[in-house]
């Protein structure tokens, strides 16, 4: 070590590290509070999907000056919120982004929920084999012997397999994945779910084309849903079952359940008319209509569903509903017209739904290849496993030997922390006597006081006998008729006991100012042992950090009570906060150097300052020290 230079003692190294991890604490506050505001979009998501898809783009900002794990996190939420607000994706690179990261780092939940996210990226493209890859992907990452595994998530990525399917007529496929499902709703105990599994396991046996069983069950679930208060789905599911009780012949029945799909599906408004965009709706009316006979309703609402959106499917539903209707009507031309139309539209669907199947069994079959590989990833997993033992091992020892190594310096450092300790209560019982040193001096203070108060008292005392002996003379004098030598006696006496008086007096005003004097001195004593203001005044000698917004108050609240003139001067002259803090800390007799320290104010603009409000408040041109003094006689 070099002569000369002091070595660092244990305390100094504990404020310095100290203030290093203060700025790490501001961080850790901040992240905890992103975390938990996340915790809560996530919960919000089930029941507001859009408030908490708003609450999430709100956080845009802040998540940017997160952890690279935390802005992944928020990413994550934020798109299955925009899927779940039915906001469209119009490319998968976001999706792509997450499943790269949790596969990597995320829990299984995490990286179950990047991959149905990316199935939906796919999906909204209209990519269906890629988005049957994801959902798949989705459901072989779900751990479901964890506690915490995600079954609600799980649940919806069977039903959009099963979708897939149903788009394409798979019904065998589609059964197979709504029975995945239905296993979910149970273990979730949610009746919603496990209705809406079953009605949509109901258009499956329509696709094969066991329509009672169809019906039957779709019944079932309209009165679950009904019970359960969701009387929108409960209309729903009625309105599907109008077109094959229509063609059964069981006109009463879809007659009503047309009529209660119209009045609560949340599709047509109070006079029964079709939202915009909800007019391919009036299939049903149209159907029912044609079935029974009533062909010019039938052909009111055909004109109606013809102007819904038209893409192919719906170009098909149409051909079919108005050959239908011309058959009712006998009308050849028409008919032979739609039949052409309905073959025109059935092959080109057909063509597509045959490439669609095909890429959706290489879909299938490239994910039992990556089961495969997943397998095989497995068994390398372990090997590295048994591997990373061997290091743990190693790793064990050195750390008994780091352990060891640190043993020893503790002890060493234990002697040097009792050396520290003993200068710290020796440095401590010399502040305690400094301690008692300044009571047996406000012991004393408080005796002078005594002193001269019973003093004073005395004196006036003395004047007003004074005052008494001199009205008596007065008296003498008046009533008296005797010689002038007398009088002149009497007006000699009366001088002298009034010169007395004002000898009394003076003596009575120099003790008065003495007591004035004790009195301010205990009081600044008193308000500087007040534990309000000691941060102020001792904060250079603790290296305390600057005080906080409630000690700055609660030390203005001190000032004012011990000098409620303090208080007059702010409400008055309506100084700032800045300001007014200057003045409290002259007020307490802060040096200029510690000011500066605690406002974080130059030794310039505190001479401006100073200066600017002794001439705002006497309205004449004044120095900085001339306000110091006046602050001091407030």
């Amino acid at each position: 070590m070099r002569k000369g230079r002091k070595p660092i003692t244990l305390p100094a190294g504990i404020l310095i590290l100290l203030f290093t991890l203060m700025p790490l604490s501001g961080c850790q506050q901040q992240k905890g509070e992103f975390q938990r505001r996340l915790s809560a979009a996530d919960s919000l998501m089930r029941t507001d999907a859009d408030s908490a898809f708003r609450m999430l783009c709100g956080m845009d900002s802040l998540a940017s000056r997160m952890p690279k794990s935390l802005q992944m996190e928020h990413l994550l939420l934020r798109c299955n919120a925009q899927n779940k607000a039915d906001s469209l994706f119009t490319s998968d690179s976001l999706g792509l982004l997450l499943t790269r990261h949790f596969d990597r780092k995320g829990t299984p939940n995490q990286r179950m929920l990047a991959h149905y996210v990316l199935g939906c990226a796919y999906r909204d493209m209209g990519d269906s084999p890629s988005a049957l890859r994801c959902f798949n992907e989705a459901v072989a990452v779900a751990d479901t012997s964890d506690a915490d595994c995600d079954i609600h998530q799980l649940y919806l990525a069977h039903c959009q397999i099963a979708q897939i399917f149903m788009n394409r007529c798979l019904a065998d496929e589609a059964l197979q994945a709504f029975g995945q499902a239905m296993h979910c709703a149970k273990s979730l105990t949610d009746s919603a779910a496990i209705y809406t599994v079953s009605c949509l396991e109901s258009d499956a046996f329509i696709i094969k084309g066991d329509i009672g069983k169809a019906i039957s069950r779709k019944e079932y679930c309209a009165e679950g849903f009904q019970k359960l208060g969701r009387h929108q789905l409960a209309a729903q599911t009625k309105g599907t079952c109008v077109e094959w009780l229509a063609r059964r012949g069981e006109y009463s029945k879809a007659k009503s359940y047309m009529d209660e799909y119209v009045r609560y599906s949340g599709y047509f408004d109070e006079k029964g008319n079709a939202y915009p965009s909800c007019e391919i709706c009036n299939t049903v009316r149209t159907i029912y209509y044609t079935e029974s006979g009533h062909l010019d309703s039938a052909f009111y609402y055909l004109h109606q569903t013809a102007k819904a959106p038209m893409d192919a499917d719906t170009h098909y539903l149409y051909s079919i509903l108005a050959r239908d209707y011309y058959l009712q009507l006998g009308d050849i031309d028409s008919i032979a017209k739609y039949s052409l139309s309905c073959n025109h539209w059935s092959d080109s669907l057909r063509r597509l739904q045959d490439v669609e199947n095909l890429q959706l069994l290489h879909a299938q079959f490239n994910y039992s290849r990556y089961i495969q590989k997943t397998m095989q990833h497995q068994m390398e997993n372990l090997q590295l496993r048994n591997s990373l033992l061997q290091t743990v091992v190693l790793s064990v020892l050195f750390i008994l030997v780091v352990l060891l190594s640190s043993y020893l310096y503790v002890r060493f450092i234990k002697k040097e922390v009792r050396g520290l300790l003993h200068k710290y209560h020796a440095s401590m019982n010399e502040k305690q006597q400094i301690l008692l040193s300044s009571m047996h001096e406000n012991d004393k203070l408080l005796q002078q006081i005594e002193e001269s108060d019973q003093t004073i008292h005395t004196l006036k005392s003395a004047i007003s006998q004074k005052a008494q002996m001199i009205a008596s003379l007065y008296e003498q004098l008046a009533l008296s008729s005797i010689q002038e030598d007398s009088t002149i006696e009497l007006q000699k006496r009366i001088r002298q006991q009034q010169q007395a008086i004002e000898e009394l007096n003076e003596r009575c005003e120099t003790y008065k100012q003495d007591l004035d004097h004790m009195l301010s001195v205990k009081k600044r004593s008193d308000l500087l042992r007040e534990p309000s203001v000691r941060p102020f005044v001792e904060q250079e000698q603790s290296g305390a950090r600057k005080p906080s917004e409630e000690q700055w108050a609660a030390a203005i609240l001190t000032v004012e009570e011990y000098y409620p003139r303090m208080k007059d001067l702010r409400l008055q002259y309506n100084l700032s906060t800045m300001d007014y803090r200057i003045s409290i800390l002259l007020k307490l007799g802060v040096s200029l150097c510690h000011i500066m320290q605690l406002t974080d104010k130059s030794n310039a603009y505190l001479s401006t300052s100073r200066s600017r409000l002794y001439t705002r408040i006497h309205h004449i041109k004044g120095g900085a020290k001339d306000f110091d003094q006046y602050i001091q006689q407030l």
